[in-house]
């Protein structure tokens, strides 16, 4: 009988079986045993057979089997050579679980800045060594070694220690006592006195994850907080189904309107329908409007919420604090920063937002 695994080659089942097996499987009875010629052992199937001669090499080999497997092999391997020099080289690159992250590193080496910089602008000044023209020596303009970053964002985590401020190196969560980089009125001002007053306030810290800090060469400070919503499944679903029952109870009472049946009705029941129907239209708004206002109950952003922004906001000296909870959000101050720029041969400074 053939064999299904080659087309073609025939043999191969006669080889690892009897002529008497051979020729009860040729016929209509396709249910008999499988034997190996090599050793006698029957099986129930082909696939038992085929799992024997790849355990038994001595078996594999007088049947047959073990060149079927080599000439799979030189095909997998044609194929894999007929590959693209792209594809090969992508197959060796390691997987993302196997590089390794750099570690976090967040000094600013304000004693090496200097030669630091000299190290850069020689490397810039060597690209333009080719060039036959007579160029200036670089004038160089010197950055603060720290304390240059006007906006950064922290992971809060939280444990019976209290809230922190984290970040990822790879996978692993790393706290961050200092952060050097930012403006002096981040690491110095908002950071310390946002942990302080999260402590204290509950209703601030309750699901936040996320803390955002934008601040101003001219001084403007803002803090945006970001909360998880819960998700409860069962509520949502019996709120969208609400919702579909009134947009449908709309749907046919304007189709009403629109056929004159309405005017008919009144005309016959002296004015009854048409007032029970306005009667349900205002139940369904009023139902509409009740699931709005729970779904409101469900973000963290309350009143309770806005009085204890209120407190933080004064804590800070100032800084605006806005709120961020799924779409929805809560501004104490204003929602912005200005910038104020100094230019020169320009008397008012330039102001942005």
């Amino acid at each position: 009988e053939p064999c299904r695994r080659c087309p073609g080659r025939a043999h191969t089942m006669a080889s690892v079986m009897s002529p008497g097996e051979a020729s009860a499987v040729s016929g209509p009875s396709a249910s008999a045993s499988f034997g190996c010629a090599v050793c006698g052992a029957s099986f129930g199937g082909r696939n038992a057979l085929f799992r024997h001669l790849r355990r038994q090499a001595s078996c594999g080999e007088q049947g047959g089997l073990v060149a079927i497997d080599q000439e799979d092999a030189a095909k997998a391997q044609g194929a894999e050579n007929k590959s693209t020099p792209q594809q090969q080289e992508k197959k060796k690159k390691p997987k993302k679980e196997d590089t390794e992250h750099k570690k976090l590193n967040l000094e600013t080496r304000p004693e090496t800045y200097a030669e630091e910089l000299a190290v850069k602008v020689a490397a810039v000044w060597t690209l333009f060594g080719g060039l036959a023209l007579q160029l200036p020596e670089p004038e160089v303009f010197e950055s603060p070694p720290d304390h240059y970053r006007m906006r950064c964002e922290f992971d809060i985590w939280q444990d019976h220690r209290g809230p922190s401020y984290t970040m990822f190196s790879g996978k692993e969560r790393v706290q961050i006592q200092h952060y050097p980089m930012g403006t002096k009125l981040i690491s110095e001002k908002l950071m310390p006195v946002l942990l302080d007053v999260l402590r204290r306030e509950e209703v601030l810290r309750l699901r936040l994850f996320q803390v955002n800090f934008h601040t101003t060469l001219h001084g403007d400070g803002l803090v945006g907080l970001l909360y998880h919503t819960p998700y409860n499944r069962p509520e949502r679903r019996a709120k969208e189904e609400r919702r579909q029952a009134e947009k449908q109870a709309r749907e046919l009472l304007e189709a009403s309107i629109d056929r004159g049946v309405v005017a008919e009705r009144c005309e016959e029941r002296g004015g009854d329908a048409v007032e029970g129907e306005v009667d349900q239209e205002e139940e369904g708004q009023q139902d509409k409007e009740a699931t709005s206002a729970a779904a409101i109950d469900d973000c963290p952003l309350t009143e309770a919420w806005t009085s204890a922004a209120e407190r933080l906001s004064a804590a800070l000296g100032g800084a605006s604090v806005v709120g961020h909870s799924r779409g929805r959000r809560a501004v104490v101050g204003r929602p912005w920063v200005e910038e104020r720029l100094r230019v020169a041969g320009v008397a008012e400074p330039p102001r942005y937002r």
